[in-house]
């Protein structure tokens, strides 16, 4: 028997983020408030960076969605449901019960 998964919206900091360096190696996300979103020795800066710009991404991905979403598909491949899927993956987390 299949398990219906329960679909929760993940609460999110308050965006912008950005990326401060505490000290050798340790990289901090932070809200706009100042408050940490992560922080590790493993958060490499590249990362750190990709993770600051989530909230911006998330928003262009949301307004390229919907300019493409009135276009037909032949126009737009598969990029439409790419944003989709993305959108999706970044909005809803799944309750594992």
């Amino acid at each position: 028997m299949n398990k219906i998964r329960k679909r929760v919206r993940a609460p999110r900091a308050p965006a912008p983020w950005r990326v401060q360096r505490k000290h050798a190696g340790v990289y901090t996300v932070v809200d706009r408030n100042g408050i940490g979103v992560i922080s590790s020795h493993q958060v490499a800066q590249s990362n750190a960076w990709l993770i600051a710009a989530a909230p911006d991404l998330l928003a262009a991905c949301k307004a390229a969605a919907d300019l493409l979403g009135d276009m037909d598909s032949e126009t737009t491949g598969d990029v439409y449901a790419q944003l989709l899927r993305a959108i999706d993956f970044a909005e809803i987390q799944n309750d594992p019960q």
